[in-house]
């Protein structure tokens, strides 16, 4: 992980306030998921982007410099300064990340404030930046894949959602999680009991070891899935 103290071109990212420790939400869980294979996929590519953002997580437990929020203005300045850098370079990965987390966290201020139909907005232009994500850096692929399917889930877009995580189940990158993941959607978005067990039974079976057990049964705590 790069000095906490490297300077950075970046522009300025909206710091998170301190609030007392809560239940995890779903942009929380979509956000760790998706920045646990930022790390493993990329390491350094992203450099000061991801660092600051791991560094919130140890010193402040948010998944993101976009979790807490109380300014909306600010987040818009954020995407306007993001959106400004890629209009100098569009494969620029740090900025469409953080667009992604700029979105998502205006869909939820606009949920909060009953605006639904905005906050969907909101949701789909993350997607965007999400799927722009992907195609500008493959090794991207996994992680653009959890926030787009996450967000297209907040969006109301269940079975372009679904379609997305099965793609991911698929693909064998990570059995454990994946499943599990999928098994919070079915959940608490489908509202299928009976697949999301079906999910969480797939995942201990794919469990091979003591260590990769004791991680199916760290997720299932987690996601309140056990």
């Amino acid at each position: 992980m790069e000095n906490k103290n490297k300077k950075t071109t970046s522009p300025k990212k909206v710091q998170p306030i301190k609030k007392k420790k809560k239940k995890l939400t779903q942009e929380k869980k979509i956000q760790i998921i998706a920045l646990s294979f930022v790390i493993i996929f990329l390491g350094s590519i992203l450099a000061g982007g991801v660092a600051s953002i791991v560094y919130n997580n140890n010193n402040n437990k948010t998944p993101s410099n976009y979790a807490e929020i109380d300014s909306k203005p600010q987040l818009l300045q954020s995407a306007k300064d993001f959106e400004a850098k890629l209009s100098e370079n569009p494969k620029d990965a740090e900025s469409l990340y953080n667009l992604v987390e700029i979105y998502a966290q205006l869909g939820y201020y606009e949920r909060n404030n009953k605006n639904e139909a905005v906050a969907a907005s909101n949701f789909l232009k993350a997607v965007e930046y999400a799927t722009a994500l992907k195609a500008a850096n493959p090794q991207m692929a996994t992680s653009a894949d959890y926030l787009r399917a996450g967000y297209l889930a907040e969006a109301g877009k269940l079975d372009e959602a679904k379609a997305i995580y099965e793609a991911i189940i698929a693909s064998n990158n990570d059995p454990l999680i994946s499943r599990i993941v999928y098994a919070d959607f079915l959940k608490n978005k489908v509202k299928d009991a009976a697949g999301a067990t079906a999910q969480v039974q797939a995942a201990k079976d794919a469990a091979t070891n003591d260590e990769e057990k004791n991680y199916v049964d760290s997720l299932l705590k987690q996601y309140n899935l056990n």
